[in-house]
């Protein structure tokens, strides 16, 4: 049986996309493990490596997850304007539309 080296340096950092034809093309049967933290389709680890037989499956592991998640950008705060007072309900002193005056309880 032939043995091809594996050799991890050439493949770690790189996409997914590019490290599964290599080893295709190496005679290996490459399988993803989507697992870690790192750029999401990059490749963090695979196993086995250095002498492998041809035909062998090779388990690369690929990220999922961003490294270190951006940051949401906090809201900004707002203004410290007071709020807008609402318009003053018509009270005895003003003037209500017409059908809309209250009526004083008349004294006896």
């Amino acid at each position: 049986v032939k043995k091809v080296t594996i050799d991890p340096t050439l493949y770690i950092g790189q996409d997914w996309s590019v490290v599964r034809p290599a080893l295709i093309g190496m005679g290996l049967k490459p399988k993803p493990e989507y697992a870690g933290g790192g750029v999401a389709g990059t490749v963090v680890g695979l196993a086995p490596t250095g002498k492998v037989a041809k035909g062998s499956t090779v388990t690369v592991v690929v990220a999922r997850t961003e490294p270190k998640p951006k940051p949401k950008p906090k809201p900004k705060p707002a203004k410290a304007t007071a709020p807008k007072p609402h318009p003053p309900k018509p009270g005895p002193a003003e003037h209500a539309p017409p059908g809309h005056a209250k009526e004083e309880p008349r004294k006896r």
